[in-house]
């Protein structure tokens, strides 16, 4: 008999404005879909709009080749409405994509107070408990951590982490209850770069991307304000849709205040479908991220042929070693900015050398890329782990 799984997340297909994790979830619903029976329940809409999705059923529990979807109302985001989903679907396994999404909080408390039968609980934080991500709000987010903790809202939970670096983050963070922990890498799909036309760069002169949402947990103003010291011609396109409107003007007014060599492009939103095609225009990409427990963008820029300067609070720690860009602490500034000056200055054979390691970096990833196999026993063992503990 299949596993029946229940996946709730906040942002999902056709949405692409909540990032990585949608594409994630949806991998593994179609790859996975003829061994797993799936339900998918999330938003009517995407990450900042005010309409609900056009092409989708809302309200309402709808099929796509062979996986139910229910794109719920803001009035259906509430314990009557998720209760009513986990009876209609019955799952084996409840796949929790967010710790601290207010879905995610409805069924734990639902479980806590008894309306949820026991059943596996899966739950992928998606980088929310890496340093930078909880100095965030810190107070309210600690505040919950310990009271969570402290009522063994946690109990029997079973955790997925994509890397070491996400594995001791999270057991900090679970404290009381840290019972299970499945190391299984965030199933991206990594395609081989396709052939592309060399881009020409001369010394003095270059184009940075920047592609993301932009919220503090991306640090866009940290990458603005290390700009402004570089000698040279500099431009930075931004690229992503705004999550934070205080956070967006704070960015506006660090690019106000940029010297005259250095502009700044302000692009918006780019469907999944044309991101390869913007960042091949732009000789590196920028991201200075206080955390990713992936980074689905870095491996896009690097398919892209753009070499990137990316903060140490990613699994993509080895672009020094691979030759395909820079990896820098965020607390030490003089670092980037020695970084950014290097890529002012590099002349075209040293440039078109980067760019291709950088794109023979993400095709040998590509070649090696971790099978869905491991998506289907990560739900296995999180059935398994329950039953373990029911007994």
């Amino acid at each position: 008999m299949k596993l029946r799984v229940l996946a709730f997340a906040d942002y999902y297909l056709p949405g692409f404005k909540g990032g990585g994790p949608a594409r994630s979830i949806s991998r593994i619903v179609a790859g996975l879909s003829e061994e797993i029976e799936f339900a998918v329940f999330t938003r009517d809409r995407d990450l900042g709009e005010e309409t609900p999705y056009s092409d989708v059923a809302i309200g309402e529990w709808s099929e796509r080749e062979g996986v139910r979807y229910f794109y719920a109302r803001p009035d259906q985001l509430k314990a009557r409405s998720i209760l009513a989903a986990i009876r209609e679907v019955n799952p084996d396994v409840i796949y929790l994509n967010s710790y601290f999404s207010r879905l995610t909080r409805t069924v734990l408390l639902l479980r806590f107070f008894g309306l949820v039968r026991e059943r596996a609980i899966l739950i992928a934080p998606r980088g929310e408990f890496s340093q930078g991500a909880l100095g965030l709000k810190a107070a309210k987010k600690r505040l919950y951590l310990k009271a969570a903790a402290w009522s063994g809202l946690h109990r029997k939970v079973t955790w997925q982490v994509s890397s070491m670096y996400e594995l001791a983050d999270t057991r900090a963070a679970a404290d009381r209850h840290p019972d299970y922990f499945l190391k299984a890498p965030d199933l991206t799909h990594l395609e081989a770069p396709k052939d592309s036309t060399p881009l020409s760069k001369e010394p003095g002169i270059a184009r940075f991307a920047f592609l993301s949402r932009i919220s503090p947990m991306k640090n866009l103003a940290g990458a603005i304000r290390m700009l402004a010291d570089v000698r040279g011609s500099a431009t930075l396109t931004i690229y992503g849709p705004s999550e934070d409107a205080a956070y967006r003007a704070e960015c506006e007014e660090a690019a106000k205040s940029l010297p005259p060599n250095v502009d700044c492009v302000w692009a918006g939103p780019v469907a999944p479908e044309a991101v390869a095609s913007e960042l091949s225009r732009h000789h590196f990409f920028l991201l200075p991220t206080l955390g990713e427990n992936f980074g689905h963008v870095v491996a896009e820029a690097l398919g892209a042929g753009c070499p990137v300067l990316v903060s140490d609070r990613t699994p993509w720690r080895d672009l020094d070693a691979q030759g395909a860009g820079w990896v820098l602490p965020l607390e030490e500034p003089d670092s980037w900015r020695r970084a950014l000056q290097q890529c002012l200055d590099m002349d075209a054979p040293a440039y078109q050398a980067m760019r291709g390691q950088a794109r023979m970096h993400i095709s040998r990833l590509a070649d090696s890329n971790i099978g869905l196999e491991s998506g289907l026993q990560m739900f296995q063992t999180a059935f398994d782990h329950q039953i373990i503990q029911a007994a």
